[in-house]
């Protein structure tokens, strides 16, 4: 799991780079939403919050799970950082009408990879 976790800050920080590079120069589309484009109030400090309480919940875990939740961490607060930087995330991916970024890819993977293995391996 330690692999998932240094991919994980990679990809973090290739997303910023990416983010403030193509932003820069407008070659981006501008999600001022959460998942999916979703409008709510107070992005940024949901996002905060819920970056926080996943490292909580990662620090109570055992190795394999913790790795699994603080790459879902590092992963959001990279999204963070530019949503605070530039008051919308920058999404540069463009699949059948769906825009995303890298760290965007990384969380779903992330996430889908840890509900199976909590599904599948975590009572055995």
């Amino acid at each position: 799991m330690e692999y998932i976790f240094a991919l994980s800050i990679l990809a973090s920080i290739l997303n910023i780079i990416f983010s403030f590079s193509l932003y820069s120069v407008d070659l981006c589309v501008l999600n001022s939403g959460v998942a999916f484009g979703i409008n709510i109030y107070g992005e940024a400090l949901l996002s905060a919050v819920l970056i926080v309480l996943i490292v909580i919940w990662g620090i109570k875990q055992a190795a394999k799970i913790r790795y699994l939740l603080f790459s879902l961490a590092v992963l959001g607060l990279s999204n963070l950082i530019v949503r605070v930087w530039h008051g919308s995330v920058c999404d540069y991916i463009s699949l059948s009408g769906i825009s995303f970024n890298l760290a965007d890819a990384f969380i779903v993977l992330t996430s889908v990879y840890l509900f199976f293995y909590l599904l599948l391996f975590k009572d055995k």
